[in-house]
């Protein structure tokens, strides 16, 4: 992402005014954050790399129980939409809810 090292981990920030408020404290215009890496030693479902964010699939007509995914930065960066249109939850390392865009 934009030639940024590390950006496999980083989320911009999607809400305006927290965007807004955050770069003002920091003197910065683009505001980013850091996801730390999930405590586990599995690596994320999708790649060889470590997980950074722990997904939720909700009950389907075909999946009767919620299903968990571990995803790289990488792969819940480009998921997010489609992630959000299945209905996911999405937690980070220390188990906050992480919003998913609308």
């Amino acid at each position: 992402m934009d030639g940024k090292p590390g950006t496999e981990t980083l989320e911009r920030v999607a809400d305006g005014a927290i965007a807004a408020a955050a770069a003002a404290a920091i003197g910065q215009g683009d505001v980013w954050r850091v996801f730390e890496p999930l405590p586990t030693s599995n690596p994320a479902c999708c790649c060889c790399a470590q997980p950074v964010v722990r997904v939720v699939m909700p009950v389907t007509d075909s999946e009767r129980e919620p299903t968990d995914l571990l995803l790289c930065g990488h792969h819940f960066r480009v998921s997010r939409a489609a992630l959000a249109a299945a209905g996911a939850v999405v937690f980070d390392a220390g188990d906050v809810l992480v919003r998913l865009p609308a």
